[in-house]
């Protein structure tokens, strides 16, 4: 019986590996061609065109083809210099405009500077994928951030709100955002669930969640990966009963900006966008290839 046992396991295993390296080589083969077909796909389909943005994005991408952001600005971003404290330690950290950022375990310093870098780019002016126009209007009692990883954005806001709720499915991120905000826990409450349309033991509604709070949200902001939706329909009672503004990540699917902007629509906000574009080069791109990055929304105190 035992022997049968290990013989079964010894199959799938080796099953499993065969399958894994098939399908690493597939993906090394493959991303390179969908790379290179939807960069002649954009240009095919902006032939003629004189918008000056897509210009820039498509000289932007004749140097890079994997390139989210292809804009010039993010130029400025390449050559960030900062120092990585406790680099081999339990959970490495860097210093940030005063702020110590901790890493989940084993981040290299190398991912360490990407995931720095990344911010800072997709939190410029001119960036597409930020989530604030004019921070002097994002404030007051409770902001509540979806996807929140490294907590850097937090950080931005942490002075415009008296509290913030962090949102993180990935469990690998919730030492290293109790050890940034360990100077301030009264003020950030760090929850460790996937935020659906339901209730369950890794899943919660945020209308589950907020049930009994007795103070105003005022902001949400969140970026999952493609399921914001889900968030809205499980935020059905906070959307109504609160006059905030959102910033929703909207580029993950070629459907999800449209989607996100009915749901609020019916929820009675108005909708607007943030500037230029993303171009997700990873997946396989269909017309028009650049979308939107960032919805805003906002429900003023008269419709509500």
């Amino acid at each position: 019986m035992i022997i049968s046992i290990k013989k079964w396991i010894k199959k799938h295993v080796i099953l499993y590996r065969i399958l894994s390296s098939m399908h690493s080589t597939y993906s090394k083969l493959m991303v390179p061609i969908r790379v290179l077909n939807n960069f002649r796909r954009v240009k095919k389909y902006y032939y003629n065109t004189s918008d000056n943005l897509i210009l820039e994005a498509i000289r932007a991408l004749e140097k890079n083809r994997r390139s989210m952001i292809p804009f010039d600005f993010i130029q400025k971003y390449q050559n960030l210099d900062y120092k990585i404290f406790n680099e081999f330690a339990e959970y490495p950290s860097i210093s940030i405009l005063g702020n110590q950022v901790y890493f989940p375990k084993e981040t290299t310093t190398i991912q360490i500077f990407e995931a720095v870098k990344t911010h800072f780019i997709e939190q410029d002016p001119e960036s597409p994928h930020r989530y604030i126009n004019n921070k002097a209007k994002i404030k007051g009692h409770s902001a509540v951030l979806i996807g929140a990883s490294d907590g850097l954005f937090a950080l931005e806001l942490f002075d415009s709100f008296q509290h913030i709720f962090l949102f993180e499915s990935d469990p690998k991120w919730i030492e290293p955002l109790k050890k940034t905000f360990e100077h301030c826990y009264q003020k950030i409450t760090i929850v460790n669930k996937f935020v659906s349309d339901k209730t369950s033991g890794k899943e919660i509604r945020l209308d589950d969640y907020f049930k009994d709070y007795i103070y105003p949200i005022d902001f949400l902001q969140s970026d999952v990966e493609g399921t914001a939706c889900l968030v809205l329909k499980g935020a059905e009672s906070i959307l109504h009963n609160n006059v905030l503004k959102l910033a929703i990540a909207c580029y993950h699917n070629s459907t999800e900006s449209f989607e996100i902007q009915k749901i609020l629509i019916n929820s009675g906000f108005k909708i607007s966008f943030s500037k230029k574009f993303v171009y997700m080069w990873m997946h396989n791109l269909k017309e028009p290839y650049f979308r939107n990055g960032v919805l805003y929304a906002q429900k003023d105190q008269e419709t509500n």
